[in-house]
Protein backbone atom coordinates (compact mmCIF):
# COMPACT_ATOMS: atom_id res chain seq x y z
CA UNK A 1 0.00 0.00 0.00
CA UNK A 2 2.71 2.60 0.42
CA UNK A 3 4.98 2.04 -2.92
CA UNK A 4 1.34 2.35 -4.31
CA UNK A 5 0.70 5.68 -2.37
CA UNK A 6 4.22 6.85 -2.99
CA UNK A 7 3.84 6.23 -6.86
CA UNK A 8 0.56 7.67 -7.11
CA UNK A 9 2.23 10.80 -5.38
CA UNK A 10 5.07 10.50 -7.78
CA UNK A 11 2.52 10.53 -10.62
CA UNK A 12 1.10 13.40 -9.07
CA UNK A 13 3.81 15.47 -8.36
CA UNK A 14 5.29 15.41 -12.31
CA UNK A 15 1.70 15.87 -13.73
CA UNK A 16 1.66 19.88 -11.96
CA UNK A 17 5.00 20.46 -12.85
CA UNK A 18 4.19 20.08 -16.87
CA UNK A 19 0.36 20.73 -16.29
CA UNK A 20 -0.05 23.49 -18.85
CA UNK A 21 -3.24 22.90 -20.39
CA UNK A 22 -6.00 21.37 -18.47
CA UNK A 23 -6.69 17.74 -19.47
CA UNK A 24 -2.89 17.09 -19.58
CA UNK A 25 -3.09 14.29 -16.49
CA UNK A 26 -1.58 10.90 -16.52
CA UNK A 27 -4.47 9.39 -14.60
CA UNK A 28 -5.55 6.50 -16.63
CA UNK A 29 -7.18 3.26 -15.91
CA UNK A 30 -4.28 1.29 -16.51
CA UNK A 31 -2.64 3.34 -13.61
CA UNK A 32 -5.27 2.23 -11.52
CA UNK A 33 -4.49 -1.65 -12.55
CA UNK A 34 -0.88 -1.13 -11.99
CA UNK A 35 -2.07 0.62 -8.51
CA UNK A 36 -4.12 -2.55 -7.53
CA UNK A 37 -1.60 -4.97 -8.77
CA UNK A 38 0.85 -2.84 -6.53
CA UNK A 39 -1.27 -3.70 -3.45
CA UNK A 40 -3.00 -7.10 -3.97
CA UNK A 41 -0.56 -8.65 -6.32
CA UNK A 42 -2.22 -12.24 -6.15
CA UNK A 43 -5.51 -10.72 -6.59
CA UNK A 44 -4.86 -8.12 -9.49
CA UNK A 45 -2.82 -9.69 -11.90
CA UNK A 46 -5.40 -10.06 -14.53
CA UNK A 47 -6.60 -6.42 -14.28
CA UNK A 48 -10.99 -5.95 -13.90
CA UNK A 49 -12.74 -8.05 -12.31
CA UNK A 50 -14.35 -11.06 -14.14
CA UNK A 51 -17.24 -12.00 -12.28
CA UNK A 52 -20.27 -10.13 -10.23
CA UNK A 53 -20.32 -8.83 -7.25
CA UNK A 54 -22.55 -7.46 -4.42
CA UNK A 55 -21.45 -4.80 -2.04
CA UNK A 56 -23.85 -4.24 0.73
CA UNK A 57 -26.80 -5.97 -0.72
CA UNK A 58 -26.09 -3.65 -3.83
CA UNK A 59 -25.54 -5.49 -7.18
CA UNK A 60 -21.94 -3.96 -8.72
CA UNK A 61 -21.93 -3.37 -12.11
CA UNK A 62 -21.51 -6.16 -15.06
CA UNK A 63 -17.85 -7.04 -14.76
CA UNK A 64 -18.55 -7.04 -18.71
CA UNK A 65 -18.82 -3.56 -18.61
CA UNK A 66 -16.34 -2.72 -15.73
CA UNK A 67 -12.94 -1.54 -18.23
CA UNK A 68 -15.47 0.87 -19.89
CA UNK A 69 -16.64 2.29 -16.71
CA UNK A 70 -13.48 2.23 -15.59
CA UNK A 71 -11.66 4.41 -18.73
CA UNK A 72 -15.07 6.79 -18.30
CA UNK A 73 -14.20 7.25 -14.61
CA UNK A 74 -10.36 8.06 -15.23
CA UNK A 75 -11.59 10.69 -18.54
CA UNK A 76 -14.11 12.31 -15.74
CA UNK A 77 -11.15 12.86 -12.99
CA UNK A 78 -8.83 13.33 -15.63
CA UNK A 79 -11.21 16.71 -16.98
CA UNK A 80 -11.64 17.81 -12.99
CA UNK A 81 -15.51 16.83 -13.25
CA UNK A 82 -14.55 15.09 -9.33
CA UNK A 83 -13.32 16.51 -6.40
CA UNK A 84 -10.94 14.02 -4.54
CA UNK A 85 -14.04 12.26 -2.30
CA UNK A 86 -16.31 11.94 -5.55
CA UNK A 87 -14.15 10.33 -7.29
CA UNK A 88 -13.63 7.98 -4.42
CA UNK A 89 -16.99 7.13 -4.17
CA UNK A 90 -17.69 6.96 -7.92
CA UNK A 91 -14.66 4.66 -8.15
CA UNK A 92 -15.84 2.29 -5.26
CA UNK A 93 -19.16 2.05 -6.89
CA UNK A 94 -17.97 0.48 -10.44
CA UNK A 95 -15.85 -1.87 -7.94
CA UNK A 96 -13.67 -3.24 -10.12
CA UNK A 97 -12.08 -5.88 -8.82
CA UNK A 98 -13.14 -9.04 -6.72
CA UNK A 99 -12.06 -7.59 -3.33
CA UNK A 100 -11.61 -4.40 -4.63
CA UNK A 101 -10.12 -2.62 -1.46
CA UNK A 102 -9.96 1.06 -1.48
CA UNK A 103 -6.32 1.29 -1.86
CA UNK A 104 -5.71 2.55 -5.81
CA UNK A 105 -8.60 4.93 -5.43
CA UNK A 106 -7.47 5.97 -1.65
CA UNK A 107 -3.91 6.23 -3.19
CA UNK A 108 -4.49 8.11 -5.92
CA UNK A 109 -7.06 10.92 -4.22
CA UNK A 110 -4.74 11.30 -1.02
CA UNK A 111 -1.87 12.27 -3.31
CA UNK A 112 -4.24 14.85 -4.84
CA UNK A 113 -5.45 15.82 -1.35
CA UNK A 114 -1.91 16.13 0.12
CA UNK A 115 -0.55 18.27 -2.71
CA UNK A 116 -3.42 20.60 -3.14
Amino acid sequence: MTAAWRYALIMWHREQKDRSAKGNRRLTARLVQTLGAMIEPELNVEGWRSCGVTVGGRICPSPVIVPALMNEWANKVKAGEFEPDQAYLAFEEIHRSVTATAGPARSFTTAAEQTG
